[in-house]
């Protein structure tokens, strides 16, 4: 006979009430700060791309043996990805423009596909009515990106901390009511094994 409780196991709702309880830290200084958060986040992405293209530089090196080709490949990557990472320390402002309206750019071009296809995709009215109006927001999300990079930045972030602290909060009612279950948890026979 086999027997459990679920959401019994001790201690289970202590993971995630930290990650909540971090979250909505992280997410009020997001909110509070978002330049500060924007430049953390290009320093970052700056010494990541200079490792990464230190990585292929050295790949090159050592695969240079195996033909002119893949030496050629990994030390072009190395060179764009270091400059990349050191121009991104230099100029964060030109990167974050840069990647604010990349992102703009993409959304509209999402905003358009979302929006033709609402149009003539064979479905009922109200759907139809939803993916068109969902097509039309991203399709103005992506002007507002392109057109006021900087700002749009920071909403942005500010929005990116309101998210954390949502979900930060939605982690810690979830581990409360895990500890509430714990607490509360008696076993019960689930199955028994026929012989």
């Amino acid at each position: 006979m086999a027997s459990y409780c679920m959401m019994c196991t001790a201690g289970s709702w202590k993971p995630p009430l930290t990650v909540g309880i971090v979250s909505m830290v992280l997410g009020i200084l997001v909110m509070a700060f978002p330049s500060v958060t924007l430049l953390v986040l290009l320093t970052l992405l700056g010494g990541v791309a200079i490792i990464i293209g230190i990585g292929f530089l050295a790949l090159a090196l050592f695969l240079g043996r195996a033909g002119p080709g893949i030496f050629l490949v990994f030390l072009i990557l190395g060179i764009c990805s270091t400059a990349i990472g050191v121009y991104t320390l230099i100029e964060p402002g030109v990167v974050q423009s840069f990647l604010t309206v990349l992102l703009g750019a993409i959304l509209i071009i999402a905003g358009l596909g979302t929006f033709f296809t609402g149009l003539f995709q064979a479905e009922s009215a109200g759907r139809k009515a939803l993916i068109v109006t969902g097509g039309i927001v991203v399709l103005l999300v992506g002007f507002y990106l392109v057109f006021s990079p900087g700002l749009s930045s920071i909403v942005l972030m500010q929005v990116f901390g309101a998210l954390l602290f949502v979900i930060g909060a939605g982690m810690i009612i979830g581990a409360l009511v895990c500890k509430r279950s714990e607490d509360a948890c008696t076993v019960t026979v689930i199955d028994q094994y026929r012989g």
